[in-house]
Formats: C-alpha cells, sequence, structure tokens
C-alpha cells in the first residue's frame, strides 16, 4: 500500500512539475507571403492555453506589436502559464495566409510558430484559388472519383472568384480537365456523380450543391 502510494505521489510531481515548465519564449517573424519580405507594425496575440483532465481553457491573451523587422518576441516568464498556445497575426490591409490556404497554418501549438505568414487583402482570394487547385491534383481510386474531386474544387473555385483575372484561372485550371473526364466516364458514373452533393467553405460559411456537368461546367467552360 505504501508503494502505491509512493509511485501515485511521484507521477502527480511529475504532471505537476511538466505543467508548471509552460512553453518555451522564443522570437519570430510576420511575413508577407506574396513578396517574402517583413511586415513591420503587426499586432500578435497570443491566445494562452491550459489542459484540463477534458479539454483545456484559456488563461489570457498576451499582444505584442512586431518592430520595423517583422520580428516579434515572447519570454519564457510570459508562457509560464501556457501549455500550448495559438497565435494571430493582424493588420489593416492584411489578413493571416493560414485563413486562406491551411497549408500555412501552424499546427505545433507548443512551441512558438518561427515564421507567420499574411497576405494582402487584395491578392488574398487567388492565394485560395491556388490552394483548391493543388487540392484538386490528388489522385483518385477511379474516373468518377478524380472528376468528384476536382469538380468539388471547380464548384468553390466558381463561386469565390470575381476578377476577371480570377475567373480566367478557374477555367485554365478546371475547364480541360473536367470536360475530358466527363466525357470518358461511363454511364453509370454520370448517374452516380448526380446523387452526390459537394460543399465547401469560405468566409467562416460553408455552402452545399449538387454535381451538375451541364449547368455548371458547360455554362463557364464553353461561353465565349
Amino acid at each position: 500500500m505504501k508503494f502505491t502510494r509512493l509511485i501515485l505521489v511521484a507521477s502527480c510531481f511529475s504532471l505537476s512539475t511538466n505543467t508548471l515548465a509552460g512553453m518555451m519564449g522564443g522570437t519570430g517573424i510576420v511575413l508577407d507571403v506574396s513578396s517574402n519580405k517583413p511586415i513591420p507594425n503587426a499586432s500578435i496575440r497570443l491566445e494562452c492555453k491550459r489542459n484540463l483532465l477534458h479539454g483545456s481553457t484559456k488563461v489570457k491573451d498576451i499582444t505584442v506589436t512586431t518592430d520595423s523587422l517583422g520580428r516579434f518576441d515572447f519570454d519564457s516568464q510570459q508562457l509560464s502559464d501556457c501549455d500550448f498556445a495559438y497565435v494571430h497575426a493582424k493588420k489593416t490591409g492584411y489578413i493571416e495566409t493560414k485563413k486562406s490556404d491551411i497549408r500555412y497554418l501552424n499546427t505545433a501549438y507548443k512551441n512558438l510558430p518561427q515564421k507567420v505568414y499574411m497576405s494582402p487583402i487584395a491578392s488574398s482570394r487567388m492565394q485560395h484559388l491556388q490552394f483548391l487547385n493543388a487540392l484538386a491534383s490528388g489522385s483518385s481510386v477511379s474516373k468518377k472519383h478524380e472528376y468528384l474531386n476536382i469538380y468539388t474544387q471547380f464548384y468553390a473555385s466558381k463561386r469565390i472568384a470575381e476578377s476577371v483575372q480570377e475567373i480566367q484561372y478557374v477555367r485554365s485550371q478546371y475547364c480541360n480537365r473536367l470536360l475530358t473526364l466527363y466525357d470518358d466516364l461511363a454511364d453509370s458514373d454520370k448517374s452516380w456523380l448526380k446523387q452526390k452533393t459537394v460543399q465547401y467553405s469560405w468566409n467562416n460559411t460553408i455552402n452545399y450543391g449538387k454535381v451538375d456537368n451541364l449547368k455548371e461546367v458547360i455554362e463557364i467552360c464553353k461561353s465565349p
């Protein structure tokens, strides 16, 4: 019984020691994703989180501003209460690149990100279109699944694109692939596709639609 109690006390002490250690401080830099140049005077908010037995809770927010070289710094004492943290960047005229392209999402929440990317608002829409196009380039188990994957990204891109340049980009990246694939599909595959629903997220809203090659693809791909 004494031995069991000793192990329990030792385990609790170890857990308490690790928790008290907190995150390590460090420095990072905010960069313009288009030019790779540093962004000065950006507001960096660190959302300090503490682990619970089930889930987590926010302890505090710590906000700093990047210097003339786009650098930010948090010291270990500031982060002593944090088991992990989310880092958010904000500056007028920019949005965080991770919001339009999850490839820039930092998932190592126990460490400070060394680089935080931001996109000029004017180019963020094209950034997201390029991300969707990358998703449409993966391999599939069959032609009907390949069509469905490409169509899903096309469906979203068609609704997100606004400028002439963006619409031309969507047509150039999707039309030939979709038209060629659809012509090669068996009638049973086309019937299967008509039963499918696609969805996409943009501006924090989830939207849904049906697979309709005639209305959606031919409408934009074969129009002058």
